[in-house]
């Protein structure tokens, strides 16, 4: 596991990490959000007592997600169309409530993202505990 990964495109960003293993390089966007949490058409909200709230500040979670695993695959892969490289949004503390129209896989809790790694899910994609 790499933490605060600089990736070699210049830009001043670093990534927030990433996990080399056997079943190949996943890219992590951790997101310490309070609630309930909703994506729609790839833009993630809080949810409030009386439906969709507040969007989220700067850019989206799984948008940021795909970009840096991006610009990981651009530093690791020979041949970047055969290096398995994996975008996942991971929010530590907030709660799914629907994530259907994310462009990343999105978890719920650290313990799903052990899952994950560790071993493969009943269902591949937008997978919550």
């Amino acid at each position: 596991m790499v933490p605060h990964y600089g990736p070699r495109d210049g830009a001043d960003d670093e990534v927030p990490m990433v996990v080399i293993g056997p079943p190949g390089v996943v890219v992590i966007e951790p997101r310490d959000e309070a609630g309930e949490v909703v994506c729609r058409e790839d833009d993630w909200y809080r949810l409030r007592k009386f439906g969709v709230g507040r969007r989220f500040h700067g850019p989206s979670p799984s948008q940021r997600a795909r970009r840096n695993a991006a610009r990981v695959r651009g530093d690791i892969a020979v041949d970047s169309s055969r290096t398995s490289v994996e975008g996942i949004v991971v929010f530590t503390s907030a709660h799914l409530a629907d994530v259907s129209s994310s462009s990343v896989p999105a978890l719920e809790g650290l313990p799903a993202i052990v899952d994950r790694l560790v071993g493969s899910p009943a269902e591949p994609f937008h997978v919550a505990v």
